[in-house]
């Protein structure tokens, strides 16, 4: 019984030391041979589809990957795959594409720029900064404006109802003037801890009341309305302000210095997620 036992716990023993090192380094090669300390696979993907099982380890070097990255393997209880930074070395997984061109001046705006650009852009990036979607009221994410809600326009609630809403235009540069908010995109906060994303569907700019679809939202409360509005050219009108129109394929810049963006560093977020996991078991 007990020499059983002893080769029991050996095997498992044996089972578990079996596994092996992978590396992947940007300046690697992916190959059926590549995966050695001294000679990398050069993606994430590649060495994860071709290379790892049940009780590996993925050691990624220092650098930058622009990949997308699916994790589908599976390890097992007590021979987990693990995938982790080589040891004091920074690795950063870049969600971005490169936007390249030359830009031309948008006569509509001093200091804008645009550029043809076909895809999808969820946040631009210049020289590793983000820049703001343009809106109104506007902020900025380098002073931290774009996360107060000094910088969202109010409701004058007594006024307003669900589909039609009042703007409280006495506050400081909350009245929108001649900026036509019809057609825009409305983040609303009009349901207390709520808010919403809907098409706004006509602006008097008289007396300042947008309105939108009821059906669009949640439950309506009559207090504390904060909102801002996206989704329009006609927002751009500051430093560090984007816009995509996808109707005629044109990106839309106005930079920090009001200068032509061409050799500047210009990234476009174009994805929701750079790493999925799926169905993918034991991975740490």
């Amino acid at each position: 019984m007990k020499r059983l036992l002893f080769l029991f716990v050996f095997f498992l023993s044996f089972f578990k030391i079996y596994s092996t090192d992978y590396y992947v380094s940007s300046s690697g090669t992916d190959n059926g041979s590549c995966g050695s300390e001294l000679s990398p696979c050069q993606t994430i993907q590649y060495t994860l589809d071709n290379k790892i099982n049940a009780g590996d380890r993925l050691y990624i070097r220092g650098g930058t990957y622009r990949e997308t990255i699916t994790i589908t393997n599976n390890g097992t209880d007590g021979n987990l795959i693990t995938i982790e930074n080589y040891p004091n070395e920074v690795v950063t997984i870049d969600g971005t594409v490169d936007v390249t061109g030359t830009w031309n001046t948008y006569n509509d705006v001093s200091g804008a720029y645009q550029l043809s650009y076909t895809g999808d852009i969820t946040q631009l990036f210049v020289d590793d900064q983000p820049m703001v979607n343009a809106r109104w009221p506007n902020a900025q994410f380098n002073d931290d404006s774009i996360f107060s809600h000094s910088t969202w326009a109010q409701g004058d609630v007594d006024n307003s109802s669900d589909g039609s809403l009042t703007i409280d235009t006495s506050g400081t540069n909350h009245d929108p003037g001649s900026i036509d908010l019809d057609g825009s995109i409305g983040i609303l906060n009009i349901g207390s801890f709520k808010t919403w994303s809907v098409e706004i569907t006509d602006h008097n700019l008289s007396t300042h009341v947008i309105t939108y679809n009821p059906d669009d939202i949640g439950t309506y409360k009559p207090k504390h309305h904060y909102y801002f509005f996206e989704g329009k050219k006609e927002f751009i009108d500051t430093n560090n302000e984007w816009f995509h129109d996808k109707t005629d394929n044109t990106l839309y810049l106005f930079p920090d210095d009001g200068l032509n963006p061409s050799n500047r560093s210009i990234k476009a977020k174009t994805t929701d997620y750079r790493v999925t996991f799926s169905a993918a078991n034991y991975v740490k």
